[in-house]
């Protein structure tokens, strides 16, 4: 359906899926692939890499889901794997602006 949001014309396709975003895709699914598990877990993986995170939150809805989060405990992020992904999607900043929200004071309020 080519008015879908998603598809090739969609409202997302301009912002969203940006030659930066898939670089950063196909930078994961490569260091997946080296790891030998899914992307979803090398994503679960990386968090709980990151100084400072001591629980990555999860919101599976199937047990399939779950499953597949807790193979992430298997999953070793080393620091070449975090700094070939920061290479790519370097800290502090947003690869895709999914939120055009201004987070400032409301216009209204004083």
């Amino acid at each position: 359906m080519s008015d879908a949001r998603f598809s090739a014309n969609g409202e997302w396709s301009g912002r969203h899926f940006t030659d930066r975003a898939y670089d950063v895709v196909d930078l994961l699914q490569t260091i997946a692939a080296e790891k030998g598990c899914k992307i979803s877990q090398l994503a679960l993986a990386w968090c709980v890499a990151q100084p400072g995170i001591t629980s990555p939150i999860m919101g599976p809805r199937t047990m399939e889901q779950l499953e597949d989060n807790l193979g992430a405990v298997e999953v070793k992020v080393t620091d070449e794997d975090r700094a070939r992904i920061d290479k790519v999607a370097p800290a502090g900043r947003a690869i895709v602006p999914y939120y055009d929200a201004d987070f400032g004071p409301h216009r209204f309020r004083w």
